[in-house]
């Protein structure tokens, strides 16, 4: 987890939910260091498929939402489910730059057939406070049996950037967030068709 310049590793977050007739629901987990206990209420969307969530404690406001890793009764696959060309848009902070965006489109491909190692090339325009940033990158990732994963990669600009991120519906879905200090930055790449 991400706050201001500072990154907080979640370990052990046990929670319990409960949904109702309505398709309405509330749930709990830990979140420490951050705070005891998380609530939260929620709807079921798309079929079950999403969650869309709201945050229940006071003087937080948080909202998201949250999609299945894979649909009903099929089983999620590992590195191949996210091949392919993605387009891309994250926001957020940087330090030093407090509103900042990105869209683009990166192609991912592995480094061999059955492993959970890839590399990732591609294109995409950075917003720094409305000065605008052309830029190439290259970089890896890696996925695990769970649909988690993390990644790096350079820019032409000479950056180098870490990030996490979550495949969801299949792998046409990745929740991206900026795993480097002070990065407060996160968006959704979907599978370009």
């Amino acid at each position: 987890m991400v706050v201001g310049a500072q990154t907080f590793p979640l370990h052990g977050t046990d929670g319990a939910f409960h949904t109702n007739a309505d398709c309405t629901g509330s749930g709990r987990f830990a979140a420490q260091p951050l705070l005891p206990e998380v609530t939260y209420n929620f709807i079921v969307t798309d079929g079950g498929e999403q969650i869309e969530l709201l945050n229940t404690n006071a003087g937080v406001v948080l909202h998201g939402a949250g999609r299945r890793i894979s649909r009903s009764g099929k089983s999620p696959r590992r590195a191949d489910m996210i091949l392919g060309a993605y387009g891309y848009r994250l926001d957020g902070s940087l330090p030093g730059v407090p509103n900042a965006a990105i869209a683009g489109l990166v192609m991912q491909t592995l480094d061999h057939p059955h492993d959970a190692a890839g590399r990732i090339t591609g294109n995409d325009t950075l917003n720094l406070m409305g000065q605008y940033f052309p830029r190439t990158l290259q970089g890896t990732f890696t996925v695990g049996s769970d649909c988690r994963g993390t990644g790096s990669y350079a820019d032409s600009l000479g950056n180098e950037i870490s990030f996490v991120f979550t495949a969801v519906n299949d792998g046409d879905t990745l929740f991206l967030q900026g795993s480097d200090p002070g990065a407060a930055i996160s968006g959704v790449a979907q599978r370009a068709r």
